[in-house]
């Protein structure tokens, strides 16, 4: 049994090692733009193109499931119904 246990052990511990390194790649380093002199932008900011659209209000519906009140005597007769 010990022999079995060691065998076990040992192919689970190479397993281990056959494992790969799995580290998302690095992204590049971010460049940065320096504008000079005369070299100004100009322009007016757009925004997106937006409609609004009115939300219809939400229906109220009424349960298709109803509580039976009367669930007690009905187990009550059928009970009494059995021979």
């Amino acid at each position: 049994m010990k022999p079995l246990v060691a065998l076990v052990t040992l192919c689970l511990a190479s397993l281990a090692f056959a494992q790969q390194n799995t580290r998302p790649p690095q992204p590049p380093p971010a460049k940065e733009i320096v504008f000079g002199q005369g070299d100004d932008i100009i322009g007016e900011g757009e925004g997106p193109d937006v409609q609004l659209f009115s939300e219809p209000s939400p229906v109220k519906h009424t349960s298709l499931i109803r509580v039976r009140e009367d669930f007690k005597d009905q187990v009550l007769r059928s009970v009494q119904d059995l021979p």
